[in-house]
């Protein structure tokens, strides 16, 4: 019988989350279909969780792998995948029940389609959580679909966990190893440049929980440079694709704002020159910014984006963030 989905759970010392996010989705999986764990060199007992959680469920496979990060596990559970679709899960998360019956059910019903984008609910658990879905289910085609992702900010949301993919969208492409930006990095140049329809569902939902020790949610210098680096090979694909004026002005916003941000990370002189190095030569055009429908406040700051720059925009917002950080810092 042909496989018609891989679940693939990359696994390291999951510890207590790791049983509720595999019976989540070994529970719910239409026959056919197979969860995957990829457990990646585990050294708190995941790895033998993971066999008896596969010894439980027909459907769970198991393989172990020396510890090579969140990438390399993916990657090895792309050589090992049976299924005609692809989905990717990370083992603190868990999957609503009927989320993946009722998409597959969507995928199939359409041939032609190559990518489905189901509601996901980011930092389940937190102040910050909020429920990503489409308003309403929509097929977007062709050349309208990176236009479509760009303008709605996909770059703020690459989220590979709410998808169903057609396994030929991976052939040649693997995760960038030693990134935390993974999928940013495999997304928005590998993958959905080849997507022929995308389908947009409103059907079940994925829980991305907020984990305050997780190496996404924790801040620094690396992460923030990854970061960079990632939204500048957005930028460089996106030039290859039309955009409206509104949404390359959204866009140089937030590439100027993750770059501030990696400023104020950057410890030394010396890493503060590399950031802005990594500045991408995004422009913010003055009509366009005040075309967006931003409050006054928020226009006046990025202005000085429009007029001087990206590199002195950040430079200009970096030093403003060290006088205020000086003047709130009390006197001994």
């Amino acid at each position: 019988m042909e496989t018609l989905l891989t679940v693939i759970i990359a696994v390291y010392n999951a510890g207590e989350y790791l049983r509720p996010c595999v019976e989540s989705i070994a529970g719910q999986l239409p026959e056919g279909c197979e969860a995957l764990l990829v457990d990646d060199g585990s050294t708190d007992g995941s790895g033998e969780a993971c066999d008896e959680l596969s010894r439980r469920h027909a459907g769970v496979r198991v393989i172990h792998k020396a510890n090579g990060g969140l990438s390399s596990a993916r990657n090895a559970g792309l050589d090992a995948a049976r299924g005609r679709y692809i989905a990717f899960a990370d083992a603190d998360d868990t999957v609503a029940p009927g989320t993946y019956e009722a998409n597959l059910r969507l995928l199939m019903a359409d041939p032609e389609a190559d990518l489905l984008e189901f509601p996901i609910f980011v930092y389940y658990h937190s102040p910050k959580g909020r429920l990503r879905r489409a308003s309403r289910p929509e097929d977007i085609g062709g050349a309208d679909i990176y236009a479509w992702w760009f303008s709605h900010e996909g770059y703020r949301h690459s989220y590979m966990c709410n998808k169903l993919f057609r396994r030929e969208l991976f052939a040649g492409v693997r995760f960038p190893e030693g990134h935390v930006y993974e999928d940013l990095y495999v997304f928005a140049q590998e993958i959905l440049p080849r997507v022929g329809r995308l389908k947009l569902s409103t059907e079940g939902t994925y829980y991305y929980y907020y984990r305050p020790a997780s190496i996404t949610v924790a801040n620094s210098y690396k992460k923030q440079l990854d970061l960079v680096r990632a939204i500048k090979r957005v930028y460089h694909e996106s030039l290859r694709h039309p955009a409206s004026p509104q949404a390359w002005a959204r866009f140089a916003i937030f590439t100027a704002n993750a770059l501030t941000d990696l400023l104020d990370l950057s410890p030394a002189r010396r890493e503060r020159r590399q950031a802005l190095q990594e500045a991408p030569g995004v422009r913010l055009s003055l009509k366009a910014l005040c075309q967006l429908r931003l409050p006054l406040t928020a226009k006046a700051k990025n202005l000085t984006l429009a007029l001087l720059g990206i590199r002195a925009h950040c430079r200009l917002m970096h030093g403003l963030h060290r006088l205020r950080g000086l003047r709130e810092t009390p006197m001994g």
